[in-house]
């Protein structure tokens, strides 16, 4: 029976089934992995992480966990963020944040342009300096990891960036990286040795 958890977080109009592939890689590899679910089409960033924050409490309270890790996916990193700012579990262990709009999505931004303030998500997604993305604190003390696609429509390798990051890699690959065949591999990498892998040379 494993003793560490991992709370996976999808992103904007996703769905956990997005996380499935994911979830199954992690447990294989020995994880107790939870696919939260969130209705992301609707409410604040700050709505989601409060219900995130209480959903990590349960497993922070529960015996059986040793650690609580978090991994994050498009928006859904930006939820984590939020989640931990708010409040930090006991038992938190390591963060991996795949394609997170830490500076801005350039989805957003084009959401902005064509359809003006609708929908919210685009606002708090954006990368204008004083959206709620932009607002979040760094929090470098977080062991985190960061995983960015190459070939993402959403979000720039460049805004997935984080001060005091642990490790950075980029996937060749679009921004749906929770589907990446390498994602569960390096995910369950990170969370084990605080690294990603790279190959030898």
């Amino acid at each position: 029976m494993t003793h560490e958890a991992v709370l996976l977080v999808h992103g904007h109009g996703a769905h956990p089934v997005l996380l499935e592939p994911l979830r199954r890689g992690l447990a294989r590899h020995g994880y107790r992995a939870v696919n939260w679910h969130y209705p992301s089409l609707r409410g604040s960033i700050a709505k989601h992480a409060a219900e995130l924050a209480a959903k990590a409490k349960e497993l922070d309270d529960d015996t059986a966990v040793e650690r609580l890790h978090f991994v994050g996916h498009s928006m859904g990193a930006i939820v984590v963020r939020s989640a931990l700012a708010l409040q930090r579990p006991r038992k938190l262990g390591r963060v991996v944040l795949l394609a997170p709009p830490n500076h801005g999505a350039r989805l957003a931004d084009l959401a902005l342009r064509l359809f003006g303030r609708w929908p919210s998500a685009a606002r708090e997604l954006c990368s204008h300096p004083g959206s709620y993305v932009n607002g979040l604190a760094p929090a470098a003390d977080l062991d985190c990891g960061i995983i960015a696609a190459s070939w993402d429509h959403a979000v720039s390798p460049a805004s997935t960036h984080l001060p005091g990051e642990r490790d950075h890699i980029t996937l060749r690959g679009l921004h749906t990286l929770p589907l990446h065949w390498r994602a569960p591999a390096q995910v369950a990498h990170f969370l084990r040795e605080g690294r990603f892998q790279r190959a030898a040379g």
